[in-house]
């Protein structure tokens, strides 16, 4: 596929990302990529198995133990789409997508994926690391109380300081670093609605002729 078919969302968490990327996805009839639920997937099995090796993690990524269809995240024929969202596994998702060799798999996966289809592509640094060439890269954020707020209601059983603390780290990383890209369109959710959102980058779409698939 062309560079054409790919609308990147990046943002901490609470800026409302997954919401947004999903609906844009619906919308356009794209694949919503998840990237997040990916590392929380290879985060439960290193937390099940006690392994945290790279190679290991990122080898259940090179050799098609991990697959996402259509927002389900299946690992070894087991699916993990609501096992993974635990307080456990928010503190813990760090040590696997802080790992270099984990991230380089991970973004060639998606990369895999939306060579087949059409895709909205979120997490952290889908629009500075997975997909640079993409045409649209939009990085959301919002106020930290209003992110916090929104992690809350998620029933994520994440502290607003334990929220700030990995957001923070995010942004700190060498690698995948949380940062919008150069070219990103930069929204501020903090008084929008997740379809105002929506409709902002449905309007940007457009100018630049992503299409309904």
């Amino acid at each position: 596929m062309g560079k054409a078919a790919v609308i990147t969302i990046d943002g901490p968490g609470g800026s409302g990302k997954s919401t947004v990327a999903a609906r844009v996805a619906e919308r356009l009839g794209y694949a919503h990529l998840d990237s997040g639920a990916l590392y929380r997937a290879l985060t439960c099995w290193a937390l099940e198995q006690a392994r945290w090796d790279a190679d290991d993690l990122a080898g259940l990524v090179r050799d098609g133990a991990l697959t996402m269809t259509w927002g389900r995240v299946v690992l070894h024929d087991r699916d993990l789409t609501k096992a993974i969202r635990t307080p456990e596994i928010s503190a813990q998702v760090y040590r696997v997508a802080d790992l270099p060799l984990v991230r380089k798999a991970v973004n060639a996966f998606l990369r895999d994926l939306a060579a087949r289809r059409p895709s909205v592509a979120e997490g952290r640094d889908m629009g500075t690391g997975a997909f640079p060439e993409a045409p649209l890269k939009v990085y959301l954020d919002a106020h930290p109380e209003e992110r916090a707020r929104r992690r809350a209601g998620q029933g994520t059983g994440e502290t607003p300081e334990a929220l700030a603390e990995r957001v923070r780290r995010e942004r700190d990383r060498k690698v995948g670093g949380l940062r919008p890209a150069a070219d990103a369109l930069q929204i501020d959710a903090t008084d929008l609605t997740p379809e105002a959102v929506v409709d902002r980058i449905l309007a940007a779409a457009a100018e630049r002729g992503l299409a309904h698939a």
